[in-house]
């Protein structure tokens, strides 16, 4: 089996998308799950003191039916389905199941029997996948344990041990920002699952069509992703980065500021330098067999980093149900739509939600401290405005 697609699997996944009415942004973020979830741990690139896989948690983010966000991910989800030993689960599930479809056989071409590690989680509404059960916080805890390590050893209440070798997990999933709240919210963040996850948030769908009728083009190039997405998933080996990969990583992480506080972005922050890596990993798997991260495969990785940072603090302001999160959240919306606005247009705005004026100058200096917003002095007084992001 050979590649079709001159251009790469990534490339080839956006042009067979650009008439689906989700964001741009969702369909690359679904078609990097994709290949996270069709390569497993065939790749890795050897950091010393650990090995780093390109499995990636991935949840894309838009209010309900606004940017077709389940409907993005299940594009990719399909093309999955292509590669005949993928084991991918949807629907709610428990900790004992996940555990279970981690620990199967696999017979390989020549008779050999293997441990299959490797799951592909598929939640296209995280809140059904989860629900309110009371196994949720153990999955959250299984979640995160799993995303790096190389052994596992887990006792369940009602199936006894597993023990996992080589555990692979790979998440894509939907929801709304309401739901990291209240289905994540303050738990989440002490067990540590959110900064394994990219959030990616939307607003607005790319546009609006009552139907489509794939043409042939597309058709042809349907089969094409089919063909190359199991091309990839036959790759193997460790993978090597160019010189000038190396120095623009190197340069990058060693003189990216460190995280200050305990908001998400920060969280995220922490562990963004192994994300870019996942993501540049993928990049060049989907261009190329030769397993060598290139100087623009990392630049572009970098650059989704920033732009993954930037946009969680505008969408979440930080992870609490609280009446300042959502007045927040109102703030940030309506400088968006109406640009750099002074304090009294502001407050003019959202009296009817705030208790006094001392609440909502307190949420705006929260807004300021998480680098969400920014204060401009100038001659007839201060302006908000969104801050912008500027390693992009």
């Amino acid at each position: 089996m050979t590649r079709v697609i001159k251009d790469g699997w990534l490339t080839g996944y956006l042009a067979y998308t650009q008439n689906h009415e989700a964001p741009e942004n969702f369909h690359l973020w679904s078609a990097l799950a994709t290949l996270s979830g069709a390569i497993r741990r065939n790749i890795w690139i050897d950091k010393g003191y650990y090995t780093l896989y390109p499995n990636l948690y991935i949840v894309l983010v838009a209010e309900t039916a606004e940017c077709r966000k389940s409907a993005a991910a299940s594009i990719g989800v399909k093309f999955l389905r292509c590669i005949s030993d993928v084991n991918i689960i949807q629907g709610r599930i428990t900790p004992e199941a996940m555990l279970a479809n981690m620990n199967r056989s696999h017979t390989n071409g020549n008779g050999v029997i293997s441990q299959r590690s490797d799951i592909f989680i598929y939640a296209s509404e995280m809140a059904a996948t989860f629900g309110k059960a009371a196994y949720v916080e153990e999955l959250i805890v299984l979640l995160t344990e799993l995303f790096m390590t190389d052994h596992f050893d887990y006792e369940t209440r009602n199936k006894g041990k597993f023990k996992i070798e080589g555990p692979c997990p790979t998440l894509l999933g939907a929801t709304q920002p309401d739901w990291v709240v209240s289905g994540l919210g303050r738990l989440g963040r002490d067990i540590g699952i959110m900064n394994r996850i990219v959030f990616v948030p939307e607003k607005i769908r790319k546009m609006r069509l009552t139907t489509y009728t794939m043409t042939q083009a597309d058709i042809n190039l349907k089969d094409a992703l089919e063909n190359d997405i199991c091309h990839i998933a036959e790759l193997s080996g460790p993978m090597i980065w160019s010189k000038d990969a190396y120095a623009t990583y190197d340069d990058w992480y060693m003189t990216k500021p460190d995280a200050k506080g305990h908001n998400i972005q920060d969280e995220f922050m922490a562990r963004e330098h192994d994300i870019a890596l996942k993501i540049a990993m993928l990049l060049s798997i989907s261009i190329n067999d030769d397993l060598i991260i290139l100087q623009g495969e990392m630049e572009a990785a970098i650059k989704l980093v920033n732009i993954i940072r930037n946009g969680i603090s505008c969408t979440f302001m930080a992870s609490g149900g609280t009446d300042e999160a959502r007045i927040g959240m109102k703030i940030m919306r309506s400088i968006e739509k109406y640009g750099p606005t002074d304090r009294s247009q502001l407050l003019r705005r959202h009296y009817h939600l705030i208790r006094d004026a001392r609440q909502f100058d307190g949420i705006l200096d929260i807004l300021i401290s998480q680098g969400i917003l920014e204060r401009t002095k100038t001659m007839v007084g201060a302006l908000y405005s969104i801050k912008q992001d500027e390693t992009l």
